[in-house]
């Protein structure tokens, strides 16, 4: 028998994680949002026979999931605690999604018994309930040890990879860890949106150039994730190439001189680590990729928005 679970929020993680879970054998027996109409749309989707607008309906399900924003966590938890006053939260387990925060905001639920922790899927989720859209991504755990325990079971069934950070994570810590899946997932959009646009410069209609930028990124990410940092690293940086690099950047400068700055800057940072884990550069074309990357007199150093 799986897990009976219930989710508070009928957006993107509830779909993507409630599906995925589902398929694993587990059970969405109430799905409560704001909106009847979203609750409804989502139990649909995830075959959960009650769909709701009273949050305290989920206070029967063995684990239940705050698929909500950030900053109404707690105010969640708080209506949740109120309205089940006489239950048995000792037998329960609630989890939260947000990546940027701990089990603190469910402390109302861990003060009544509750065991409480985060369940966050390091993936970009598209709210379709896909049964393999989580396969192969990590998922950060924290909490109580009961909490944990589930939230692990949980990951691993959906074919995540439970995460942990290092020690009692601190809110520096998950800042950080939520930052670099910012740099990873967020940040990689704006610079791609700037490469569709170069595409467009050179004739490429924007879907075609969404498809074959795409396909670039999964084959740098993959060769990432099977080589490490050595076997990803290529271009005119790490070739040493500083007249290929010149061209680019005066092309880059010509059409938007934030997209030469951001360029000049991530190639500045290549360079680095063409030098930390490949060190095949002798030091002359290091020399001269340096001085390419050197701003246009009178342009700032640093990236403008």
């Amino acid at each position: 028998m799986g897990t009976r679970l219930a989710f508070v929020g009928a957006g993107r993680l509830t779909r993507s994680l409630g599906g995925a879970l589902v398929a694993a054998g587990h059970r969405v027996e109430v799905v409560a949002a704001r909106r009847a109409g979203a609750a409804r749309s989502a139990a649909r989707a995830l075959g959960a026979p009650r769909a709701t607008t009273r949050t305290a309906l989920a206070l029967d399900a063995e684990v239940i999931v705050l698929g909500v924003p950030d900053s109404a966590i707690a105010g969640v938890a708080a209506a949740l605690a109120r309205a089940g006053d006489r239950i048995p939260w000792r037998r329960r387990v609630v989890l939260h999604a947000a990546g940027a925060l701990g089990p603190e905001p469910l402390a109302v639920l861990a003060a009544a018994g509750a065991s409480t922790g985060v369940l966050h899927p390091l993936q970009v989720l598209d709210g379709r309930p896909d049964p393999a859209g989580l396969r192969g991504c990590a998922a950060r755990i924290e909490g109580g040890a009961r909490a944990t325990r589930v939230a692990a079971r949980l990951a691993r069934d959906c074919g995540m990879e439970p995460l942990r950070l290092a020690g009692h994570a601190a809110a520096a810590e998950r800042l950080a860890y939520h930052a670099a899946a910012s740099l990873a997932a967020n940040d990689v959009v704006a610079l791609l949106s700037w490469a569709i646009r170069l595409f467009g410069e050179a004739g490429v209609p924007p879907r075609r150039a969404r498809r074959a930028l795409a396909a670039l990124c999964r084959g740098a990410a993959d060769r990432l994730a099977d080589g490490g940092l050595s076997a990803a690293l290529t271009g005119p940086v790490v070739r040493g190439d500083a007249a290929t690099l010149i061209g680019h950047l005066r092309r880059l400068d010509s059409l938007d001189t934030r997209t030469g700055a951001a360029h000049r800057l991530l190639s500045a940072q290549l360079l680095e680590l063409e030098h930390e884990v490949v060190g095949r550069l002798d030091p002359g074309r290091r020399r001269r990729v340096k001085t390419a990357l050197r701003p246009p007199a009178g342009r700032s150093r640093t990236p403008t928005v």
